[in-house]
């Protein structure tokens, strides 16, 4: 079976075919998938209600935000970095604290931030998870 994720906040995956954007294929090869999935962001691990200064430094950072958002985090800061960047002190020396991120971002901060740092765990939620599975099962038993 062909199955597709698809980021539902961002269908370009921030401006098309790689190297423009984040997809392998044009829109036009969804009409070959068996399934499109679109599955939902969510905070495994809410931080404390209040303000917080976010940072990422990841390939969708508007998805970031959103499940920030989500889980009722004001943001009073938002800094955005390159996908895979490696943080200095410098980089974040001016951000007012508290402060969240990724995980991602998190294993890529100097040890003496990192406990300055919530560190927002995100899952995936797939809805109408167990009718996919049911789909899935019923095509590929014929």
């Amino acid at each position: 079976m062909d199955i597709v994720l698809l980021d539902a906040l961002d269908p370009n995956a921030g401006g098309g075919v790689f190297p423009a954007g984040l997809l392998r294929e044009g829109p036009g090869a969804l009409t070959r998938a068996d399934l499109v999935v679109t599955p939902e962001k969510n905070a495994l691990n809410p931080p404390p209600p209040g303000r917080y200064s976010a940072f990422c430094g990841i390939g969708n950072p508007a998805s970031f935000r959103r499940t920030l958002e989500l889980a009722g985090v004001e943001i009073t800061e938002w800094r955005t970095f390159s996908d895979h960047h490696s943080y200095t002190v410098k980089d974040l020396y001016d951000l007012s604290e508290p402060m969240i991120t990724t995980e991602k971002d998190a294993v890529k901060l100097p040890v003496d931030l990192r406990k300055k740092v919530h560190v927002l765990r995100i899952g995936l939620q797939v809805p109408d998870a167990e009718k996919i599975v049911d789909d899935v099962i019923r095509r590929i038993s014929g």
